[in-house]
């Protein structure tokens, strides 16, 4: 039996969320989220985590596998694509020989 391109597809679409699973849980467990810390809690009552005890890395694998990749990459180009129409926007009108300065510029540099 022979995989399709689609096949192909949707297998490197869960590797790749696993994989970006395995990356963000990383990141987490190295920091103090995962911590239960009753000092810093008690001073900080709005921003305590109840839930963190029930966490665990196999209940993020399904959207993980399916969801987050195109997530991800819908965002990443979104911003990209965002981010080059509005310079492309804010340069028109202007020489372009000259170096950018003035509110455009400000502009620019507020977005980036």
């Amino acid at each position: 039996m022979e995989l399709g391109f689609w096949s192909y597809l949707i297998i490197l679409n869960a590797v790749f969320g696993i994989c970006l699973v395995e990356f963000a849980w990383s990141k987490l467990t190295e920091c103090r989220y995962l911590d239960l810390d009753e000092e810093r809690d008690k001073l900080f009552p709005a921003f305590r985590r109840n839930d963190v005890k029930k966490w665990n890395r196999w209940k993020f694998y399904p959207m993980g596998m399916t969801l987050l990749p195109m997530r991800w990459t819908i965002s990443l180009f979104g911003t990209l694509l965002f981010g080059s129409f509005w310079s492309w926007i804010l340069r028109i009108g202007r020489d372009e020989t000259k170096p950018l300065l003035g509110w455009r510029l400000y502009l620019i540099k507020a977005y980036f």
